[in-house]
């Protein structure tokens, strides 16, 4: 075995390890894989548009964690952390022509409060003669920064051979031009010193919800959804197996809760009991819920379908179901007259009424990402490429009033505050506050930079609560 590092700043940790396996061992890991399937239920096409396949292995992850600390011993070594082993959970993914992994960095797992990855352990099981296109790319920044351009590093995949890399490195799998690639991850994990206090999700935090006038609501990666009153934590829920992606309120002291497990759970958030739960609810990942009123509800989702559910007797049941999109609905927002508005991955923004029956929609140049609604119906869209939209409703007709560059990197949500300012939060880890008008062009009056993507916004007295990459974050309204 050679171990090599491929990039030329040393700035994060990455190693490869060639030969770490044979090629029979090689051989059998893809049969092990078996038959995979589109990752396009789980990420957008403008994102990720590879096969893939998710299978549990204990008995694996303990034997390659004991050879690969045979091969780079201490380096695995982390101050503050202890490691621990190798997550039993492995992601297989195929790469054939025409399919890639765009720029990104790989998520910390966290399986319970003093335990997270913190390296990513890849293993190629093809060899480069089988393949065209398809390195491994290393970046010196995310999307929407100029370091996004700047590559510090590539790895052509040879057979057999492991990288272990930090999870904070932008990475990108290349365009497989011809061939078909094989890869097997997982993570490292380690014991933390410093364990998160028990009152923070444990990962990412994806949004941001007002339950009343004091109270909101946070769901995260870790399947939790989180009470709030004001930036104190009061309790709880555990909604879900996998990230809590939306929660809406439904009516005065109810929550809905929609998980990328396919789960709905319904709970009283006041006394944080379990009304409802419905598992394998959806055929994709869903991704945006509205109320309607105190017992009916919207979800979008992944297929590009909008479904009505209803709260009857103890059980969430579905009364009607609508494609308005072709593939991601990524968010929904109501407007004064009752009416819902999407916005989808492809590129449309569409009005629709509660009982799911077409009223207009506009096609738009990019992956529509985020919308909201004002109450002179007014509407704000955004897109995969950092662009807001104002548009209006009139006569049952969407007419696009302005559009302006609002960021650097996609725009996950927005939101307009009390005084009508719109507020926007994006994957170049701003929020950006904008006084709007249709009669001039926006004006940027405040900017907040965070640690981590922006997924969600909530302002109120005062105080902007961000969903974000680094947590949930309480930001002081100058």
């Amino acid at each position: 075995m050679t171990t090599i590092s491929p990039l030329s700043d040393a700035t994060y940790f990455c190693r490869v390890v060639e030969n770490f396996l044979s090629a029979a061992e090689c051989a059998a890991l893809k049969r092990r894989m078996g038959e995979t399937a589109s990752a396009n239920s789980d990420y957008p096409p403008s994102y990720r548009n590879n096969q893939r396949i998710v299978f549990d292995d204990t008995a694996l992850a303990v034997d390659l964690a004991a050879r690969m600390q045979i091969a780079l011993g201490c380096e695995l070594a982390i101050p503050e952390a202890e490691f621990i082993g190798i997550n039993p959970r492995w992601r297989g993914c195929r790469y054939q022509a025409g399919e890639r992994f765009n720029i990104h960095q790989d998520g910390v797992f966290h399986p319970n409060a003093t335990t997270k990855s913190i390296l990513t352990f890849m293993l190629y099981l093809d060899d480069a003669a089988d393949f065209v296109g398809g390195d491994t790319l290393f970046f010196a920044d995310g999307p929407g920064t100029a370091g996004a351009q700047i590559e510090i590093g590539r790895y052509r995949p040879q057979l057999g051979a492991l990288i272990v890399f930090s999870h904070q490195l932008w990475h990108a799998g290349d365009l497989v031009l011809a061939g078909s690639k094989s890869i097997l991850r997982s993570d490292l994990l380690y014991r933390d010193q410093k364990a998160a206090p028990a009152n923070e999700h444990q990962g990412y935090v994806f949004c941001v919800t007002p339950l009343d006038a004091d109270t909101h609501a946070s769901g995260g990666r870790d399947g939790t959804v989180r009470l709030w009153r004001g930036a104190l934590h009061i309790g709880a829920l555990n909604a879900a197996t996998q990230s809590v992606l939306k929660i809406a309120a439904l009516g005065p002291e109810h929550l809905i809760a929609i998980s990328r497990d396919r789960s709905v759970s319904i709970w009283n958030w006041r006394s944080q009991k379990l009304l409802a739960r419905k598992q394998a609810c959806f055929a994709a990942t869903p991704l945006a819920v509205i109320a309607v009123d105190a017992t009916n509800f919207i979800v979008s989702d992944a297929t590009g379908t909008v479904s009505g559910y209803t709260l009857r007797n103890a059980q969430i049941v579905r009364t009607q179901r609508e494609s308005f999109h072709a593939g991601w609905v990524w968010s929904l927002s109501q407007l004064a007259n009752g009416n819902i508005a999407s916005a989808g991955e492809d590129g449309a923004v569409v009005i629709f009424d509660q009982n799911l029956r077409l009223i207009t929609r506009l096609n738009l140049a990019a992956p529509m990402r985020a919308i909201t609604a004002t109450q002179d119906d007014t509407l704000y869209a955004a897109d995969a490429n950092g662009q807001i939209y104002q548009l209006r409703v009139h006569a049952e007709k969407l007419i696009e009033i302005q559009r302006w560059q609002a960021h650097t990197a996609a725009v996950r949500c927005l939101t307009v505050d009390a005084i009508g300012q719109l507020w926007s939060g994006a994957e170049d880890n701003q929020v950006r506050v904008w006084q709007v008008s249709a009669k001039a062009k926006p004006k940027l009056v405040a900017e907040y930079t965070l640690a981590g993507f922006v997924s969600d916004v909530l302002v109120k007295n005062h105080t902007a609560y961000v969903a974000s990459y680094a947590g949930h974050v309480a930001l002081a309204i100058h």
